[in-house]
């Protein structure tokens, strides 16, 4: 099948919207979403914003995780995020019962202490992650 060639932003971009068909084909593949660091912030949005409800787990870079996380994801069936945060460490987390942005920066503070992840390895800014979790919260 195709969709073992192509990664889910490209699957989605390529053939969601197509048919009925092709949307099913699509939106089963992308229950399991793969970001690749290469991704541009237009391209992760315009995938996201068709397929977020989907999404059962997300495995991405840490480095992308303010465009992953916009305020305007639901991610309503997200259970697992796996999170890479160097070429040497990954960790997944499990989020059913808890907040998505809440577990992930718990994490990086954990790999912060042990020396696995620097602050200066991304570009979030923590008084944003603050403004999210209240919002996520609230809904």
């Amino acid at each position: 099948m195709i969709t073992v060639y192509l990664n889910s932003i490209d699957l989605v971009q390529a053939f969601y919207g197509l048919n009925r068909r092709f949307n099913s084909l699509v939106l089963q593949s992308s229950r399991h979403f793969i970001i690749p660091n290469e991704t541009s912030k237009e391209s992760l949005i315009k995938s996201l914003s068709s397929v977020e409800n989907i999404i059962e787990k997300i495995y991405f870079d840490v480095k992308l995780l303010s465009q992953v996380f916009l305020c305007t994801y639901s991610f309503s069936n997200l259970h697992s995020v796996l999170l890479r945060c160097s070429t040497s460490a990954s960790v997944e987390l499990n989020v059913k019962c808890y907040s998505p942005l809440a577990a992930i920066f718990s994490c990086m503070n954990v790999l912060r202490l042990c020396n696995i992840y620097s602050e200066h390895d991304d570009d979030y800014d923590e008084g944003d992650y603050e403004e999210r979790t209240r919002n996520e919260r609230v809904s």
